[in-house]
């Protein structure tokens, strides 16, 4: 699994390849994909671009903040060893150190360690305060990295706490979308048996309605995206989940097409 995750950030694969290169499959031949040649056939009707009347106050200016990969760790302990033999340390199961190039900070340790909860308050606080921006994009990815001891349950609570510790300092102009790591297991989204992975969808959605429209609201639980409209500008936020296609979703919006290419698809997919 691992392997064909790691050659599929680089290109393209069909089934046939992937078939062949797990060794389940020999009795026949495939021809490799390539990224430009997967485009061109995702993009072969897109529809053609609409020229948009500019926006009434060009001079008008917005203070965004981006809030991504929180990685919240609640097991955090300060003091504990950042030189540890699992994926990530600076936890109650890593080992104690008395070498201080080596010692968890209270606010976190450069290296293999996510961040405690005592650092996202403290971010928070100071964006609330001296940074107050204008509206905020929430891209996810809020559990740690301990992916051999994660489950449906721990991925949850991260999600809930770093979206509470967020509406408790900005009740409005929040913008939420679910990062790659938020489901179970990391990366996984199955798009065929839908009800095995739904919760991924509906469950943040409780916790979100104090940001999102009830037309959002809607939206986002039957297709995990969402487009609204930014308060008293013609701004509008297009929220999209990448669980299905994320290395592709992230090709069309950079490198393959115009830049306005993805939104209109959106909007003529709506």
């Amino acid at each position: 699994v691992w392997t064909m995750q790691y050659k599929t950030k680089f290109r393209a694969v069909n089934s046939d390849e992937i078939c062949t290169k797990s060794l389940f499959c020999t009795d026949f031949e495939y021809v490799a994909d390539t990224n430009l040649n997967y485009m061109k056939r995702v993009l072969h009707n897109a529809p053609p671009i609409i020229l948009r009347e500019p926006h009434p106050d060009p001079n008008q200016k917005l203070r965004l903040l981006v809030v991504t990969d929180v990685h919240i760790d609640f097991d955090y302990i300060e003091g504990r060893s950042a030189n540890c033999s699992n994926g990530i340390c600076c936890r109650k199961d890593s080992p104690i150190t008395n070498k201080s190039s080596e010692k968890a900070g209270k606010f976190g340790f450069l290296g293999k360690c996510d961040i405690p909860q005592i650092t996202v308050e403290s971010f928070l606080n100071e964006t609330e305060f001296k940074i107050k921006p204008d509206f905020i994009l929430y891209l996810g990815d809020n559990p740690a990295h301990n992916t051999w001891q994660q489950e449906k349950g721990l991925h949850l609570k991260a999600l809930k706490d770093v979206s509470a510790k967020l509406q408790k300092r900005f009740k409005g102009n929040v913008y939420p979308v679910l990062g790659n790591h938020e489901g179970y297991p990391c990366d996984q989204f199955d798009t065929e048996e839908t009800k095995l992975t739904q919760w991924v969808i509906t469950d943040p959605a409780q916790p979100w309605t104090t940001w999102l429209t009830a037309d959002s609201t809607r939206t986002h639980l039957k297709n995990g995206c969402y487009s609204q409209l930014h308060p008293k500008t013609s701004l509008r936020i297009i929220a999209l989940t990448p669980f299905a296609m994320p290395v592709s979703y992230t090709h069309l919006r950079a490198h393959e097409t115009s830049l306005h290419l993805v939104c209109r698809l959106l909007l003529e997919k709506k």
